[in-house]
């Protein structure tokens, strides 16, 4: 199994002026986030790989400030049409 990224193991820790819900959403969210399956070789990246400009931008805004965005990525073997369909083949329930 791929090594997950460390900076979606250890969430802010709680302190002065730290939102303690916002430590307890962040911490769920990278907790729902290292259950996300990823193909076979895959290699966790520290940021988006050069040359990918889809995903720099939401397409919406959230109605609130109280949300929690965290994502992660990953290079994998293969083509793009390769990872796309393991990716669908292999979705969560």
């Amino acid at each position: 199994m791929p090594r997950t990224p460390d900076r979606l193991r250890a969430p802010d820790a709680p302190g002065a002026g730290v939102d303690p819900h916002r430590v307890v959403a962040r911490a769920d969210a990278a907790s729902l986030l290292r259950l996300v399956p990823v193909p076979p070789g895959a290699q966790p990246s520290e940021g988006r790989p050069a040359g990918v400009t889809t995903l720099e931008q939401a397409p919406s805004t959230p109605g609130t400030p109280d949300v929690v965005d965290l994502a992660a990525w990953w290079t994998a073997p293969g083509t793009m049409g390769s990872v796309i369909a393991w990716v669908q083949a292999h979705r969560r329930p």
